[in-house]
């Protein structure tokens, strides 16, 4: 971090006073140690960019080809807007897609210190420092893996948790509908009883009083 730092500086003392922006580094819960961000840019923008600039997207990034279609004479993808995505295997480094990038990965990044412009013409030059992205190295996965492991435990516990607690309330709903039911049957019952002229009428309708307290 001291490093980077220093290199900001040293870039700083190249430009007038209050001409550039200083770089600063991310503000996060330093809980986890200090914390830095990079990324890149998938264009440059100008209306002077030399062929020899230019440079088409890698396949792995832009396999549909969307991003080149969105190229124009003043906006393009250039050499300084390339990041390579790799991982190391044994010794050597090979291209990796980056769609397989985790968080959790160890990863190696791979950076420039860049001078920004950022004013507009007739406002006076104006610049900011930022960490540009170059590479991206895939180093391992232990720690994504073993997170991972513990999401998917977590998940079959909460999971079994959620069956149980369903479990109970279909078993509750279902004593529910049987004692609606035997209610149903003896109202039922006692309307039949109703209906009939027999002694047995006032001993059907007391029993479904004396119930129904």
């Amino acid at each position: 971090m001291s490093n980077i730092q220093e290199m900001a500086y040293k870039m700083s003392l190249k430009f007038e006073a209050d001409q550039m922006t200083p770089w600063v580094r991310d503000h996060h819960n330093d809980s986890h140690g200090q914390v830095i961000s990079s990324n890149s840019r998938y264009f440059t923008a100008s209306r002077q960019i030399p062929d020899s600039a230019r440079c088409p997207f890698d396949k792995r990034v832009d396999p549909a080809g969307v991003l080149a279609k969105l190229q124009t004479d003043t906006i393009v993808h250039c050499h300084d807007n390339d990041v390579a995505y790799l991982q190391l295997k044994d010794t050597r480094l090979v291209r990796k897609d980056p769609a397989g990038f985790r968080q959790g990965d160890i990863v190696e990044m791979g950076f420039a210190i860049v001078a920004y412009r950022t004013s507009k013409a007739g406002e006076g030059l104006k610049y900011t420092c930022k960490l540009a992205l170059r590479t991206l190295t895939f180093l391992d996965a232990t720690l994504t893996k073993a997170s991972n492991f513990i999401i998917f435990a977590l998940q079959g516990i909460n999971r079994r948790k959620q069956e149980a607690f369903i479990a109970r309330i279909n078993s509750k709903q279902a004593q529910s509908s049987v004692s609606r039911t035997t209610v149903n049957s003896m109202s039922k019952r006692v309307r039949v009883y109703d209906d009939d002229e027999s002694d047995d009428a006032s001993f059907g309708k007391e029993a479904f009083r004396t119930n129904a307290r």
